[in-house]
C-alpha cells in the first residue's frame, strides 16, 4: 500500500521572518547512476533540454498572512532542476509552502 504525497511542503518558523528570495532544487534524476561516458545507457534515457519525468513542472509559492495563504509566485512549465526567485520587496511571514 503506497501513501499519497502531500500536495505541498510547508516550512514554518516560530516568529515571522522577512523573505526576499527563495531557491528550490528538484530531484531530476539524482537517484540515477553517475554517467562517465557518452556511450552509457543511462545517458541515452536523459531528456536533454527539457525536464526529466520527475521534474516538478507546475507549482505555486505561498506565504501565510493574517488573512490566510497568499500566492506570491506561480510557475508553469518549469523544466529546470533549480528554481530561484528574488522579489523586489520582502515578504514577512511565519510559514511558506
Amino acid at each position: 500500500m503506497s501513501q499519497a504525497l502531500p500536495a505541498w511542503i510547508e516550512l514554518r518558523w516560530p516568529a515571522p521572518i522577512s523573505i526576499q528570495s527563495v531557491r528550490l532544487t528538484f530531484d531530476t534524476g539524482l537517484h540515477r547512476h553517475l554517467t562517465f561516458t557518452h556511450s552509457d545507457s543511462y545517458l541515452r534515457k536523459m531528456h536533454w533540454g527539457s525536464g526529466q519525468p520527475e521534474t516538478v513542472k507546475d507549482f505555486n509559492i505561498s506565504i501565510e498572512t493574517e488573512e490566510g495563504w497568499d500566492v506570491v509566485e506561480e510557475v508553469r512549465g518549469n523544466w529546470k532542476r533549480t528554481f530561484s526567485k528574488k522579489w523586489g520587496e520582502p515578504h514577512t511571514t511565519s510559514a511558506l509552502r
